[in-house]
């Protein structure tokens, strides 16, 4: 638990539903980022909170006009006296408006005018790093369901609509600082890493632990592919075999990439496309094996042995999800898992795997515990952290598995080979949220093109690109190599691992206690050695780092009124001291150095 900061207050009102979606949204990105917080239910007859124990103040709700004019008042002399103020679901009060960065009725006709039919989210500055840059079309999310504002002049811009109209922006009031979001957004699981960067931004100075672990994750190889190709990678490679193109070019492409931006593969395999739900299940033995090349069905198996995966997890015997409706009953599920097993140890793929994959993302309580039952070895279940239901196994935390808490969940946010804002924008929100990324790709995405002429729905390679390509025709290789190139550019200190040293390196994040004490320019972390912290020195000018101790610095950027370290923690005890050089120290340094020269 951190224990440098004061208490971060929620206001919600339990007439609000919605807010109240944004509010247990914002308490699971506490519960990640491990800060300490309080919720009030507010209304008319609310006893409001002594604001003395509390730094932040984030308001959940749009019936913040239930405060009393005592309480907003209290709320304008806490952001006054430097205390920070999120507005993370819109709403208006009379007496806070101008503190939300609002124009007066009586003023709007000298301020920027209203006009919020478009959609969609651009982070044309650099207040939060991990989305600046990025853009979200309308397409790719829901509608912000704005209210009908204007906003004062001085306030600083951090997001828009994709027509620039403003969605979040940030005014500075007193010693204190406040950012409003005009939007319903900040309720979605994806837009967590904007709540938590939102609350960095409030903070003079921000520390927050990470776990600071990746994965590339390879769906449905090794496993027995069709013996021919499709699409513009069929005219790319038309002598050669589906297999073949597996084989020798693109599972040694795709192993290179990996090495090269130091993210290790884990593949997923299975063995079976048949869909039996009754024994036996064995398609065929070792004795395949001994035959050779060209041999569809176990082509890629041989492959996985002779250039051997950072780790190779289960998919399962065949692509059924382990659902009660789609096995005859429990036995046949964990009858399957076995077979599974025993093909294992005849491919020689070492020792049983501790990871799982479920087909199509889905299990059920039934398909957990068959799990459980016929796979002692593995620990580790990736199934969906968007999308997918519930109750089919989906929309998972990071955690121990709700119905086998044996079992640690480590969710897929994003997938697929191409290079898409969409990607980009949710891994830079799983990034926000607590330094993790977890990515997965199928063996068969290039071939899942729409036919020719037809439109795309739901395909996964919807411009029905080559593999590899060429300067005029990039393949989706090149997709791939830019969507990891640009995450390794936007986060070079994001470590990639296998799917079962992260799910560990999660784990131990979760048990990992530390403390933060921040005396004037001086920042005591006292935690484990191999923690990883992210720290932002609020400021303009802005401040930075003079030394730190205890710690090593692994990145660090800077904006106009912020810097942001990230750092690894190599003794028991940190310490960081703050330098903040004023504008007039900055010139007598630099006339120093022309007198020298």
């Amino acid at each position: 638990m951190s224990l440098h900061f004061k208490k971060i207050l929620i206001l919600t009102n339990s007439n609000d539903q919605p807010g109240a979606v944004v509010a247990d949204n914002t308490v699971a990105v506490l519960r990640y980022a491990q800060l300490e917080h309080v919720i009030v239910d507010i209304g008319p007859e609310t006893t409001f909170p002594d604001l003395a124990e509390f730094d932040v103040i984030l308001i959940c709700t749009e019936n913040v006009q239930d405060l009393p004019a005592s309480s907003a008042q209290k709320v304008i002399d806490f952001v006054c006296k430097g205390g920070g103020l999120g507005v993370l679901y819109r709403c208006t009060h009379d007496d806070l408006n101008t503190l939300f960065g609002i124009s007066p009725p009586e003023l709007r006709s000298a301020y920027i005018t209203p006009d919020y039919g478009e959609e969609g989210l651009r982070f044309p500055s650099r207040a939060l790093p991990a989305f600046a840059g990025l853009t979200l079309d309308a397409a790719d999310m829901g509608g912000h369901a704005m209210l009908d504002l204007w906003i004062l002049r001085d306030v600083e811009i951090i997001a828009t609509t994709m027509s620039s109209k403003p969605v979040a922006w940030s005014n500075s009031f007193g010693d204190g600082r406040v950012i409003y979001w005009n939007t319903g957004f900040l309720g979605e699981k994806r837009a967590r890493g904007l709540i938590t960067e939102t609350i960095q931004c409030l903070r003079p100075i921000a520390v927050i632990s990470l776990a600071n672990a990746s994965v590339l994750q390879v769906d449905d190889f090794p496993a027995p592919l069709s013996d021919t190709l499709h699409g513009a990678v069929a005219d790319e490679f038309p002598e050669i075999m589906a297999s073949e193109f597996y084989c020798t070019i693109w599972y040694p492409d795709l192993i290179t990439l990996a090495e090269t931006v130091g993210k290790p593969l884990s593949l997923f395999c299975m063995f079976d496309y048949t869909n039996r739900t009754t024994p036996p299940f064995a398609p065929w033995r070792n004795a395949a094996l001994e035959a050779g090349a060209g041999n569809p069905d176990t082509d890629t198996f041989v492959a996985g042995r002779v250039l051997p995966p950072a780790e190779m997890g289960l998919h399962g015997f065949n692509h059924l999800t382990l659902t009660n409706s789609a096995w005859p009953d429990h036995t046949a599920m964990k009858a399957s898992l076995k077979a599974a097993l025993t093909i294992w140890d005849e491919m020689g793929f070492g020792p049983a795997p501790t990871a799982y994959v479920p087909p199509n993302n889905e299990y059920d309580r039934v398909g957990a515990a068959a799990l459980r039952a016929a796979c002692p070895t593995v620990r580790v279940i990736s199934g969906s952290y968007i999308g997918v239901s519930e109750a089919l196994g989906g929309n998972r935390e990071f955690g121990p598995e709700p119905w086998e808490p044996s079992l640690f969940c480590l969710p897929r946010a994003t997938s697929g080979h191409e290079c898409k804002m969409e990607t980009l924008f949710d891994a830079a929100s799983q990034i926000a949220t607590f330094g993790t990324w977890t990515h997965f790709i199928h063996a068969d995405d290039i071939c899942d093109s729409p036919a020719q002429g037809a439109a795309t729905s739901g395909h996964r390679n919807p411009r029905n690109l080559p593999w590899r390509g060429g300067a005029s025709n990039p393949g989706l290789l090149n997709e791939l190599t830019l969507l990891l190139h640009t995450m390794k550019r936007r986060f070079p200190w994001l470590r990639g691992m296998t799917t079962t040293a992260a799910a560990d390196t999660v784990a131990s994040f979760f048990k990992s206690p530390w403390a933060v004490s921040v005396e004037y320019t001086q920042v005591r972390i006292v935690g484990v050695q191999g923690s990883h912290y992210q720290v932002r020195l609020n400021g303009n000018p802005r401040p930075r780092i003079r030394k730190c101790n205890g710690a090593r610095v692994l990145h660090h950027e800077h904006a106009t009124d912020y810097s942001l370290y990230f750092i690894a923690q190599e003794a028991d005890e940190v310490r960081i001291e703050i330098s903040c050089q004023t504008r007039i120290s900055r010139i007598k340094r630099n006339l120093r150095r022309l007198v020298s020269t």
